[in-house]
C-alpha cells in the first residue's frame, strides 16, 4: 500500500510540473497522439474543469474538446448546462470560453491503459 501511494504522490508530482498549454496556443502538431491523463483549468481562477484519461491526447484535447460538438465534447455540454455560466449559452460560446479561459495539463502514460 505504501508503494502504491509513493506513485501516486510521484505521478501526481510530475503531473504538476509539465507545462500549462493555453487552448488558445495549441497547435495540434505539437500534441501528442499517445495515451495519457489530462486536466482543464480556469486561467482567472485556477478552478478544475475537467480530468479525464484518452488513448490520444491530440484527439481528445483537440478534436473533441475544442473543436467537438455537444455529442464528443463533454466538458462544452456541462457549462451550456451550468445554471451559473449565464455568459455560456451555446457550443460557439463554451468554445470561445475555451480559448480565452482556459489551459490544460497532460501527462502521457501508456501504463494507464495496460492496467484496465
Amino acid at each position: 500500500m505504501k508503494k502504491r501511494m509513493q506513485e501516486g504522490i510521484q505521478l501526481a508530482e510530475a503531473f504538476l510540473s509539465t507545462p500549462r498549454i493555453s487552448f488558445s496556443e495549441i497547435k495540434p502538431s505539437e500534441l501528442p497522439e499517445k495515451p495519457g491523463v489530462y486536466a482543464i483549468f480556469c486561467r482567472d481562477t485556477g478552478e478544475t474543469l475537467y480530468v479525464g484519461r484518452t488513448k490520444n491526447i491530440r484527439q481528445r484535447l483537440y478534436k473533441q474538446h475544442l473543436n467537438g460538438t455537444f455529442s464528443n465534447a463533454r466538458l462544452k455540454k456541462y457549462l451550456v448546462e451550468d445554471p451559473e455560466e449565464t455568459t455560456i449559452l451555446d457550443n460557439a460560446a463554451a468554445k470561445q470560453f475555451l480559448l480565452n479561459s482556459c489551459y490544460f495539463q497532460s501527462i502521457l502514460s501508456a501504463r494507464l491503459w495496460k492496467e484496465n
